[in-house]
């Protein structure tokens, strides 16, 4: 232990020595680390911005099915059960979720009623869906063309027209009890209880409007998915469906597509990331091969060099009885100084570089603030990977200080 600590400090002190040298050969491995940093600093922002900007907004994980159809309990607990299904909700046909809504001051429009129930993307984390049928949450645009702020009170139109004189409507009081951001939801837009949504289809479109008055009793609702379509023979014409992720939604839309279910996304938004990626991906590769190589080279002919040059001291050392295995820490100690020492410069310099970096990819990409991320795990990680790459350029000098017998350099 002693020894390898003596071996230790000689290499330092050999650096110290050889100022100019050190540096020099420091500079040569931040000029070639320097683009692998950079490319990979691209890839954690460029990507992470895009990927985190997407999600940011519900709808890039939307998946809204094209028409109508007949779907049942089993196919909802099936969906329910995917890994990439983030929620899924059944839905009534388009023209039975409307209704006229008038604010306090007079103020309507014609807004879409939406069933929601806990852990509805478009609603803020944590945030509780309405716990009645005579409560709603509105979008921003909503609730700006009703003039309304939560607390208050409006009023939904509900008509119903069966046959040609049969025409009748019920207007109900729903409490705001909040206003959704313009990021979650930009069409005018109420979010209310599944139950009341299905009632209203009922009422339109059944003879007997009793079965619309009955549905909605204000009684509190268990807000739960899974609640919602276990209905006894009631199929659903339409749900609303999110992936887990972004990079769910192809999966998921050749799923659906599987079962005859045609759906529109935001796919070509994604696949944008996506292209972006793999780019940068493999760019990186190709980056981090040549710099892995060029840092290979460098202290590979640094360490063999310096051991050559240091032959007759070595020998000295062995003679007077320093193992060799301590000795050949000699050319690691100072490989892997002068490649941190150098991992360092360049992390610095690309930390220098980033806002000019971040200037010319947002003049090319659109939303990206911060195409350039040094996060810890990505210093952390290029800096393990220098120190090995160091370690090994060292093994070929190491190995020719095991073979140095004692007193071997003398003679030069």
């Amino acid at each position: 232990m002693k020894q390898a600590a003596l071996v230790i400090e000689l290499a330092f002190a050999d650096l110290r020595h050889d100022m100019m040298l050190a540096a020099a050969l420091v500079a040569a491995v931040a000029a070639a680390a320097t683009p692998g940093v950079v490319v990979l600093g691209l890839h954690n922002g460029v990507v992470a911005t895009m990927s985190e900007e997407l999600s940011r907004h519900p709808w890039s994980r939307q998946l809204r099915p094209i028409g109508h159809g007949a779907y049942d309990a089993a196919f909802f607990d099936a969906l329910a059960a995917r890994e990439d299904v983030g929620y899924v909700l059944p839905a009534t046909r388009f023209l039975a979720a409307s209704a006229e809504f008038i604010g306090p001051d007079g103020a309507a429009d014609i807004l879409t009623l939406t069933p929601t129930t806990v852990g509805d993307p478009l609603l803020d984390a944590g945030a509780s869906p309405p716990a009645s049928v005579l409560e709603t949450i509105l979008s921003r645009t909503a609730a700006e063309a009703l003039d309304v702020e939560p607390g208050a009170v409006v009023s939904a139109v509900i008509e119903r027209n069966v046959g040609d004189e049969n025409y009748s409507r019920a207007i109900l009081s729903l409490t705001v009890l909040d206003v959704l951001p313009i990021e979650a939801e930009a069409e005018r837009t109420a979010l209310v209880a599944p139950a009341l949504v299905y009632a209203i289809e009922a009422y339109r479109e059944s003879e007997r409007p009793s079965v619309f008055l009955e549905a909605t009793a204000p009684a509190p609702l268990t807000a739960s998915a899974e609640t919602a379509w276990r209905v006894p023979n009631r199929p659903f014409s339409s749900f609303r469906l999110y992936a887990t992720t972004i990079f769910d939604v192809g999966s998921l839309r050749d799923h659906l597509a599987e079962l005859g279910v045609r759906a529109a996304t935001e796919l070509s938004t994604i696949a944008l990331v996506e292209r972006v990626d793999r780019a940068l991906r493999w760019t990186a590769g190709l980056i981090l091969a040549g710099v892995g190589g060029s840092l290979l080279l460098i202290l590979g002919a640094l360490s063999w060099l310096n051991t050559q040059r240091k032959l007759r001291h070595i020998s000295v050392l062995s003679l007077i009885g320093v193992a060799h295995g301590a000795l050949a820490l000699f050319p690691v100690v100072q490989a892997v100084a002068i490649a941190t020492a150098g991992w360092a410069v360049a992390t610095v310099a690309t930390w220098a570089a980033a806002p000019a970096i971040d200037a010319q990819v947002g003049r090319m990409l659109s939303g990206v603030d911060r195409a350039l991320t040094l996060s810890p795990g990505l210093l952390a990680a290029t800096g393990l990977g220098v120190v090995l790459l160091s370690a090994l350029a060292s093994f070929v000098a190491a190995r020719r200080i095991l073979a140095v017998q004692p007193g071997e350099g003398l003679h030069e």
